[in-house]
């Protein structure tokens, strides 16, 4: 689960970059359409502002939406150290047991609460 929680991260982390990079393009061509003194490219200046807009305000979710993913990464990780027991292999086992349902429940709550639907 650990480093499926870590591919996840790292895909945001690279759909972050490409929104950053469509946003730096869609900048650069709003201003040079605002540059220019025809209509038609005032008004496609006007929209590609409301566009780079759209996606700075999905960047800002999805920087929050990472910033939670590492903190109960970090939290799961932390878990998984503390919890884990040296005893014997058969006892270990029947922990290893309730704990994948505690985690499961621990995650479709985390889920639930921001707003998740599976």
């Amino acid at each position: 689960m650990s480093r499926e929680i870590q591919n996840l991260l790292l895909g945001l982390e690279d759909l972050r970059e490409k929104l950053q990079e469509s946003l730096d393009q869609t900048t650069e061509a709003a201003n040079i359409a605002s540059e220019l003194s025809n209509e038609w490219w005032m008004e496609t200046a006007t929209e590609l502002d409301d566009y780079s807009i759209r996606i700075r305000n999905i960047i800002e979710d999805l920087d929050a939406t990472l910033e939670e993913g590492k903190t109960m990464f970090e939290d799961y990780e932390e878990r998984e150290r503390t919890l884990r027991k040296p005893d014997d292999d058969e006892e270990n086992l029947e922990w290893r047991e309730e704990e994948d349902v505690v985690d499961k429940t621990y995650w479709r709550e985390k889920n639930r609460e921001r707003g998740a639907t599976f």
